[in-house]
């Protein structure tokens, strides 16, 4: 279903683009589907850009679910982030501990890998959830393992690349 919904929605956009060669003025760029699509490879696809780097680190993350490989007892999420950042090649703030730091990162758009930073929490985007927020891995999740729930799109402050 998803599929078939990307390939009509990229088939308007490419005979959009199209029509707009055949007019005197061009388009230049485009407003992104608001929606979260799983990109594997290091492309753009709807405005969003997912790469090998987020895929690593999405598959990282999930490999802890439902434990705390940090050993901390409480505010571990920007704790696991690191960790996770590290064996994926990523970049990690000074400060990673505290979730906010996350926001000190390169700024980037929405999509799958990047990771979402709110004022007391910071996981990495894994989809679109079905009521409109963003579905993420973090750790601390539910205070006491790394799982993947929905965020409220409100509750982020930044969406940055490690």
């Amino acid at each position: 279903m998803k599929i078939a919904v990307a390939v009509g929605v990229l088939s308007a956009v490419l005979i959009t683009s199209a029509e707009a060669k055949s007019r005197k003025h061009r388009i230049r760029h485009y407003t992104p589907v608001a929606q979260t699509v799983a990109n594997p490879f290091n492309f753009q696809f709807f405005g969003f850009t997912g790469g090998f780097a987020g895929a690593s680190m999405i598959s990282t993350a999930q490999s802890y679910s439902g434990r705390n490989p940090t050993g901390r007892s409480r505010q571990w999420c920007g704790e696991f982030m690191a960790m996770v950042a590290r064996q994926s090649g990523g970049r990690v703030p000074e400060g990673y501990a505290k979730a906010s730091n996350w926001a000190k990162l390169p700024r980037t758009t929405e999509h799958v890998g990047a990771v979402a930073v709110m004022p007391h929490h910071v996981g990495i985007v894994t989809g679109q959830c079905e009521n409109g927020g963003v579905k993420i891995v973090s750790g601390n999740f539910g205070r006491a393992k790394v799982g993947e729930g929905c965020i409220s799109r409100s509750r982020i402050m930044a969406f940055v690349q490690p």
